[in-house]
């Protein structure tokens, strides 16, 4: 289960242990144990793939594209993003390994591009483990990571994705897109 700063409400959230005196209460010995003594035994001789096409209603198989979570504002960081997450998304490819390398190859690709434009200090990365930027707008993310792209190649094979976990920034019935700077109404948008 990922680690997840802001669940939506019918988003599953992670099981820790919560015991302060091991790991600091993030450990995951109760999810483990679920694992190894219910789940486990339960999945034994089934082929998950089967289990979850039943599940689906459809007979189809397709390969799935693991979004690369890269830039992080929001709940996830200490910097000016409202966004949460900014993702590559590989499209059209035909194998797991093209699409992990396409999101790889576009990552180290941007942090070089944050790196030249904000300096060494601007790729460290935060709660999550991705770059968090201390840039002014949520624009300029995309600016950088369509750089990114760009400069690999793969402008016809990857986009870019979004978790902008809207309600964290949900303000007096208006979106506040600036709300990890100083107020400003004027950057305010209303849901309509």
């Amino acid at each position: 289960m990922p680690n997840i700063a802001s669940p939506g409400i019918s988003e599953a959230t992670e099981l820790r242990h919560n015991d302060e005196t091991l790991c600091v209460g993030k450990g995951v010995s109760k999810a483990v144990e679920d694992i190894s003594e219910t789940i486990a035994p339960a999945l034994k001789g089934i082929a998950i793939y089967c289990l979850i096409v039943d599940l689906a209603g459809s007979p189809e198989v397709t390969l799935w594209v693991p979004p690369f979570n890269v830039i992080n504002g929001g709940s996830h960081a200490d910097n000016k993003l409202a966004m949460q997450e900014l993702m590559i998304l590989s499209e059209g490819v035909s194998t797991f390994r093209e699409s992990m390398r396409i999101g790889a190859e576009v990552y180290f690709n941007l942090k070089n591009v944050i790196k030249e434009k904000y300096g060494k200090n601007a790729t460290n990365v935060g709660d999550v483990g991705r770059v968090v930027p201390n840039i002014p707008e949520n624009k300029e993310a995309l600016r950088l990571l369509k750089n990114a792209i760009g400069k690999t190649g793969y402008l016809d094979q990857a986009g870019i994705g979004m978790d902008v976990a809207a309600s964290e920034f949900f303000r007096f019935g208006k979106h506040d897109l600036d709300f990890k700077s100083p107020y400003d109404s004027s950057r305010y948008i209303t849901p309509d």
